[in-house]
């Protein structure tokens, strides 16, 4: 099987490939819809996970909060179907859920490395022949230290990818919140994790294959995947998403950030078992050598049917976490009338704050104490 040596570090998110920089995709640049191809699951992806998992919510408190505050963290799938530009002024209020990629890759350079972990790349050394997905079948290695020694073992750079861990990081937070009966840095905490429980059901976030198999130039699958190819059929992948979530709701299923983390992993886990990356690019690859105009229908039907049950997967999970940390910080009661809708400045203010939800590289001491604080 293709995967990279020991030593190489492939994202092409800003991660060097020997002198060069794969895709050329500059992390300093935080792109409009309107401004090329994004690194990112763009409107449908992000928007569409966030904004379900607020109707998934079945605590009656919590679900009123997050419905008053939907317009807040994402969009309506009205504006998603339409295919109405969604230009993001970043010097204005930016919906919640993309705020990690369209803010916080410009000013808190940290959190890169949080929207990603290549689970199926086999370690070296003490880890040899084994991938994170097979280690942390066992919940007790969902543990920095021991990603961070696999990590040492490939001679992976700063940039380790830690994307359950930063689920942890702001579920914590989150219970923290409500028991402080802090709404607003709740709702801002709850819209922010959306982005990175919806990079775990992509199945290219979950793999070294992110950007194709190193060598084969197929670094624009990323994007041909999780963008163009899912701004083309929005309608679909939204009417697939709600008809594969009728009649279900989020339970409270997990208690402190650990298990939420694992929960994460079990998502990152089934996400890559339903559609394998590397079906991405053999659908990827054999659609290029159909005509132009049929190119990306070829390429809907060859993986559309499995995305839209991963995207399910991560509403559900989000609304799930969601409900989980509302249940541990003794949400009910909170009084009704504080029940309202978040002023947008005020989260706004918060995000901008880069103390507010703090990010670390994996391998800094201050990560590990982000998790161990007490809530």
């Amino acid at each position: 099987r293709h995967q990279p040596g020991p030593g190489l570090d492939l994202r092409a998110e800003g991660r060097e490939v020997g002198p060069r920089v794969v895709a050329g995709v500059d992390v300093e640049v935080v792109r409009g819809w309107n401004i090329g191809l994004s690194e990112y699951w763009g409107k449908i992806g992000h928007y569409k996970i966030a904004a379900k998992a607020c109707e998934l919510v079945a605590n009656a408190k919590l679900k009123l909060l997050m419905k008053l505050n939907r317009d807040v963290i994402a969009f309506d799938d009205e504006t998603l179907t339409l295919g109405k530009r969604l230009a993001i002024d970043t010097s204005r209020f930016v919906p919640l859920a993309d705020v990690p990629d369209f803010v916080w890759r410009r000013i808190r350079r940290k959190d890169e490395a949080n929207h990603f972990a290549d689970m199926d790349e086999i370690g070296m050394g003490e880890f040899e022949g084994k991938t994170l997905l097979q280690i942390c079948e066992d919940p007790e290695n969902v543990n920095i230290a021991l990603w961070n020694r696999f990590y040492d073992s490939l001679g992976v750079n700063y940039k380790r990818g830690a994307l359950p861990f930063r689920a942890w990081q702001l579920y914590n937070e989150m219970v923290r919140f409500v028991k402080q009966r802090a709404l607003s840095e709740f709702v801002c905490a709850a819209g922010i994790v959306a982005h990175y429980v919806g990079d775990a059901c992509q199945p290219l976030h979950v793999s070294y294959l992110h950007h194709g198999r190193p060598g084969m130039s197929e670094e624009k699958i990323h994007s041909y995947y999780e963008t163009q190819m899912i701004d083309r059929f929005a309608a679909e992948f939204i009417a697939g998403v709600n008809s594969k979530l009728n009649g279900l709701s989020a339970k409270s299923d997990v208690l402190g950030g650990h298990q939420a983390a694992v929960s994460v992993v079990n998502l990152m886990a089934n996400t890559v078992k339903k559609l394998p990356p590397a079906e991405v690019i053999e659908a990827y690859s054999d659609s290029q050598e159909t005509p132009a105009k049929s190119r990306l229908k070829n390429f809907f039907d060859g993986v559309g049917s499995q995305t839209i049950s991963c995207l399910a997967d991560g509403c559900l999970r989000l609304a799930s976490i969601w409900e989980s940390a509302w249940h541990e910080g003794n949400g009910d009661s909170i009084e009704n009338n504080s029940i309202e809708v978040i002023n947008k400045d005020d989260l706004q203010n918060l995000y901008l704050d880069k103390k507010f939800l703090e990010a670390f590289r994996l391998q800094e001491e201050g990560f590990q104490d982000a998790l161990s604080q007490p809530v």
